[in-house]
């Protein structure tokens, strides 16, 4: 019989067989790279002390090996609920970026919001954000590329950063071009985009008085 962690292996196999990513591996190898990245999470944590959550490790372990299966295939959280419990289901919930009643997906501003809300979300997030961005240099086409590493990059400042900035103040930038001072933010959907420079100042003073 095998043990829970087996047992999300051998779904994650199922789930995602015949999914390939653009690094040319296989996507179940990203979802172990998540794993296992997890996992030196939990032992950084143990050496410096750092508090409990109310999920064990092996929930937040079982979760990083699944949380790509809601998203990217039929396996629904009701099915992971059942055979690994609710916790775990909640925490594949928080890393699986919901589809809206329309049939368009939730900006992913607000999904990074929630993984982060999550604490077994947001360290599976972040390291799946972090295998990621470092795999995405063997992207060949470069905007697609740039546009990736662009949100990715914010999503991460807004995860890690302890001053706790808002999707918008972990995105702003000043860019000069011919002399001529450009104000730009991320949209929720994490494309750049120019704003005035007064909802530029008005971010920068919100995150200055926080």
């Amino acid at each position: 019989m095998m043990n829970p962690i087996e047992a999300a292996i051998a779904l994650a196999v199922r789930a995602h067989t015949g999914q390939m990513d653009e690094d040319g591996f296989p996507h179940i190898v990203h979802c172990m790279e998540v794993f296992h990245r997890v996992q030196v999470v939990f032992e950084e944590h143990e050496f410096r002390g750092y508090p409990a959550t109310k999920y064990t490790q092996e929930e937040i372990l079982i979760a990083s090996i699944l949380h790509d299966t809601v998203e990217d295939s039929p396996i629904t959280l009701d099915q992971i609920e059942e055979e690994f419990g609710k916790n775990v289901r909640d925490i594949v919930d928080s890393v699986s970026r919901r589809v809206e009643s329309d049939g368009s997906k939730e900006f992913y501003r607000d999904f990074i919001y929630r993984a982060k809300e999550n604490a077994g979300g947001l360290i599976i997030k972040y390291a799946d954000l972090t295998h990621n961005y470092s795999r995405s240099v063997k992207i060949k086409k470069a905007s697609w590329r740039n546009k990736l590493q662009y949100k990715y990059g914010i999503a991460l400042t807004v995860l890690n950063d302890t001053s706790n900035p808002t999707w918008e103040q972990a995105s702003y930038s000043v860019q000069t071009e011919g002399g001529v001072k450009h104000y730009r933010i991320a949209d929720p959907n994490g494309k750049e985009i120019e704003i005035t420079e007064e909802e530029f100042n008005a971010l920068v003073k919100k995150k200055t008085d926080a």
